[in-house]
């Protein structure tokens, strides 16, 4: 594993989870129908495609490298979950600027900011039952483990148990902030597709993980 997040692990990391987003998109549209106007799906498709090609050359800079997502965003949805999302990574585009890797032991923190700027933009809070109380379980989760290997489990483990927590609870933003109680017993579409780019990315750890293993078998085996 690298010393930390590089424009590198960005481009392999949003690539992924664009392709997963798109294949996911009708599940979020239905979750989003149940509380909202049921398209996030494909608010999230259209921007996934519209990244694509932007990450086939980043710069070393991660700043730049979050600031070019804010702008496809910007230029491809005009939607309030991607005016909340463009402010996360507008914020962790400022605390990144100039710097070449993110170490992973400040990667919670970075999240912890991204959140912040996210309910002073969406006017959304912790609680609310929002992909917000995802990212911050996550943060949390992140804070605690000192072993970056297990980052990827660790956070699906987080908002699995966040969106678990909250699905008996009332949603209390966007549409659903109007009749709150319908949001009980759903599972915020936000919060699933977090988990689901989560989940993209711990595939990816685990792919590298086996095709590591292989190599070693090899090399064990060569004369």
């Amino acid at each position: 594993m690298t010393q930390g997040v590089t424009s590198r692990v960005l481009q392999d990391v949003i690539v992924r989870v664009t392709w997963i987003l798109e294949a996911c998109s009708a599940e979020l549209n239905d979750l989003d129908a149940k509380l909202g106007d049921g398209d996030m799906g494909t608010t999230l498709a259209t921007i996934s495609r519209a990244l694509r090609p932007e990450m086939e050359s980043l710069p070393d800079d991660i700043g730049e490298c979050l600031s070019r997502v804010v702008r496809v965003i910007g230029r491809t949805s005009g939607s309030s979950l991607s005016a909340v999302v463009m402010t996360g990574f507008h914020r962790a585009a400022r605390a990144t600027r100039g710097e070449t890797s993110i170490p992973w032991a400040e990667l919670a923190e970075l999240i912890s900011l991204a959140v912040n700027a996210m309910q002073e933009r969406g006017g959304a809070k912790l609680g609310d039952k929002s992909v917000l109380d995802g990212l911050a379980a996550i943060a949390n989760a992140l804070a605690e483990e000192a072993d970056p290997n297990a980052f990827a489990a660790v956070a699906v483990e987080a908002v699995t148990r966040a969106i678990a927590g909250y699905r008996d609870k009332p949603s209390r933003i966007g549409r659903a902030r109007l009749a709150p109680q319908q949001g009980i017993g759903q599972d915020d579409p936000g919060m699933v597709a977090l988990k689901r780019i989560i989940e993209a990315i711990r595939s990816m750890d685990e792919s590298l993980a086996v095709n590591f293993q292989r190599q070693v078998s090899a090399d064990n085996v060569s004369p």
